[in-house]
């Protein structure tokens, strides 16, 4: 698998790292916006989120601050609409 994914990366990647990532904040602000409707589906979404990132990371599409600071982003965002 990591032949596969090292493949992808060197054809198909731009090769320059996004920070923050997109996709965990995107995930992570999911996950906390779902949170206040249903807390098991909130919590599914914010494991899923967890694995976004840990998959990002150990893909190496992502370093894992660029994931970290991405989640930052979600939790910050979603403070500041907070009633």
């Amino acid at each position: 698998m990591r032949r596969v994914n090292d493949h992808i990366i060197a054809r198909g990647s731009i090769h320059v790292n996004t920070i923050p990532s997109g996709h965990v904040a995107g995930a992570v602000a999911a996950g906390l916006t779902v949170l206040s409707w249903s807390s098991v589906l909130g919590a599914v979404l914010l494991v899923s989120a967890t694995l976004i990132a840990i998959a990002a990371t150990v893909g190496r599409y992502h370093y894992a601050v660029d994931c970290v600071l991405g989640a930052g982003v979600a939790i910050a965002v979603w403070l500041c609409v907070q009633p």
